[in-house]
């Protein structure tokens, strides 16, 4: 995911302070419609951990872009690797505002 560190309001992506299971659900909902990559076969629920990273990024001329990968945490007795085979690229993917001020095309509609 792509974030603009100087947008307001900042879509605050290391919020971690959720009332219920369904807010944090609405999070996630929030966090895939911004992720470039869709991984269907991963699935989150309430009571799930996720770890984010983020690092500062200067590509796609967005001076303040944070580059933003997020994970879900293994669950207990789970299998710990995932087929990535059929992760497809988000087309509808959401990016911050100054990504279309800057390379055009339209801001989808959720």
């Amino acid at each position: 995911m792509l974030i603009d560190a100087s947008a307001d309001p900042l879509f605050y992506y290391p919020y971690n302070d959720f009332e219920s299971d369904e807010s944090f659900l609405s999070f996630v909902d929030q966090l895939k419609i911004r992720s470039m990559i869709n991984i269907d076969n991963v699935d989150v629920q309430g009571e799930d951990k996720l770890v984010i990273l983020s690092t500062c990024t200067a590509d796609w001329q967005m001076e303040n872009g944070r580059l933003v990968i997020v994970g879900r945490k293994v669950r207990d007795g789970e299998e710990e690797t995932v087929d990535t085979e059929n992760a497809t690229v988000n087309e509808n993917v959401l990016m911050p505002d100054l990504w279309y001020q800057l390379h055009g095309g339209e801001k989808p509609e959720f």
